[in-house]
């Protein structure tokens, strides 16, 4: 299997070719890139992001690319550093979309939601990254 870099290079030529096609796209690879420093051989990176990496880049300059904040790459992602989570989340809530996987299926409320309502936003953020950006997308 070949793997994209951090930069997410083959993943931007993809996205750039295919304008036609909507990208949700979700996992460890996705979600470390949310800061320019992503340590190698790390998943689920820690620390706050000093600047933003890839995967804001691409959210916010590409219209077919989604971000899908479900399991635990997505949670890391935002958790890692709550002030840039604030921000980004904000900038960008008509871009991500609320999911959960199997583990946190029975109790979301104590992990996504929960992280969700500590950033404060607003009321059309929450519509936007709950259900309006895939109901718009599924319509579409």
């Amino acid at each position: 299997m070949v793997m994209d870099s951090p930069e997410l290079e083959g993943l931007e030529g993809v996205v750039n070719e295919y304008t036609d096609v909507d990208f949700i796209l979700h996992g460890p690879g996705w979600w470390s890139c949310m800061s320019s420093v992503v340590p190698p051989d790390e998943a689920y990176p820690k620390g706050p992001v000093m600047k933003p990496g890839r995967t804001p880049y691409l959210l916010e300059n590409y219209e077919n690319v989604y971000g899908d904040i479900s399991a635990g790459s997505g949670f890391n992602a935002l958790s890692r550093d709550l002030e840039f989570a604030k921000g980004f989340v904000r900038k960008l809530s008509r871009k991500l979309i609320y999911g959960t996987d199997l583990n946190d299926f029975f109790s979301p409320q104590e992990v996504h939601m929960k992280l969700l309502d500590s950033l404060e936003l607003a009321e059309e953020a929450n519509e936007n990254i709950y259900h309006g950006n895939l109901e718009n997308l599924l319509n579409t």
